[in-house]
């Protein structure tokens, strides 16, 4: 089930509207919560941007794992267009 949520690709619109919405959730809850909420928010947070960034490498057909295809800018993940042709990740993303 696990493999199932991170195999897979995610688009350009869907990876930063998740992004920045769930970033903005995680700025209100700093704000009217307790310390120890706020970090346990943080890194559930901070897990699942990084579950969203895998996805989205996944869009331009490189992983995470191999160290060797890292190398990406910032701009790639949030500005640029993934592989419109299915990859080995899986078909690509409609959204």
């Amino acid at each position: 089930m696990f493999k199932k949520i991170i195999n897979g690709r995610t688009s350009r619109v869907q990876f930063n509207l998740l992004l920045w919405i769930s970033m903005l959730s995680v700025q209100y809850i700093q704000y009217t919560f307790f310390d120890e909420v706020q970090l346990l928010h943080f890194f559930v947070w901070l897990a699942f941007a990084l579950l969203l960034v895998e996805r989205r490498l996944h869009d331009f057909g490189i992983t995470m794992k191999d160290p060797s295809s890292v190398k990406v800018k910032k701009r790639m993940l949030l500005f640029g267009v993934g592989d419109p042709y299915e990859n080995k990740y899986g078909k690509a993303p409609k959204f």
